[in-house]
């Protein structure tokens, strides 16, 4: 009888002690649960942080500045003179390519005018013609020599003028026809610089017609004239 008694108790003590093993097996299944939801939870904390990070945009480093934000030595910077000098803010006088530097009317420039012009009793008076200025005063009056294709007297033919072609004539001009200086207008027509006669040609025009022509004493007077010498 002791026997069956002492073996129930040990039933009785083992089913006591089976569910404590069971709650103690499924507190450990819950708390291993719990320890996995915590380490998703905590990843997932981890994966938004990454993501609110990766969405704000980075500060970016200007490279056209130094790490303390200043220009660094060495840059280079576009500017106008007249930002840094005020006389250049003064517009520099452009120079006349068709003037000689004191503003005149150069030797050797060619004027196109019309016969009647220099001469009221021409024969062709709407005749078209050439003439080359060998003197200009500081009013710009001009003395000027008529240059012709044509042979005839008092005439002298220009070596380097138009291929040898032209010639010109022994007459120096101071005044239109009517009696007024002759001067850069409508009358007489500038041609272009292009069209000049070289200085050996005007040296040889100038020494011709004030040295060796017929009317040279006419021509020195009206040269003198234009200087504003008196007679």
């Amino acid at each position: 009888m002791k026997k069956e008694k002492e073996k129930k108790k040990k039933r009785s003590k083992k089913e006591k002690k089976a569910p404590k093993k069971q709650t103690a097996r499924a507190q450990g299944k819950r708390s291993g649960e719990r320890s996995k939801q915590e380490k998703k939870g905590g990843r997932k904390k981890e994966k938004a942080a990454a993501k609110q990070s990766a969405e704000k945009p980075k500060k970016r480093a200007n490279p056209s500045r130094t790490a303390g934000g200043r220009v660094p030595q060495g840059r280079t910077l576009k500017t106008q003179d007249k930002n840094l000098d005020q006389e250049a803010e003064k517009p520099k006088k452009k120079t006349n390519p068709s003037r000689t530097e004191s503003g005149r009317v150069p030797q050797g420039r060619t004027l196109k005018t019309k016969d009647k012009y220099l001469d009221k009793k021409a024969k062709e008076p709407e005749k078209e013609r050439p003439v080359v200025v060998i003197e200009a005063n500081e009013n710009n009056d001009l003395a000027v020599v008529q240059l012709t294709s044509r042979e005839g007297k008092d005439r002298t033919r220009l070596k380097n003028y138009q291929q040898g072609e032209s010639l010109f004539k022994h007459y120096v001009e101071i005044e239109d026809d009517e009696g007024k200086p002759i001067r850069v207008n409508e009358k007489f027509k500038e041609n272009h610089p292009n069209m000049d006669v070289s200085r050996q040609d005007v040296d040889t025009i100038i020494d011709t017609v004030l040295n060796h022509s017929k009317p040279m004493q006419k021509n020195r007077k009206r040269i003198d004239k234009l200087r504003g010498k008196k007679e």
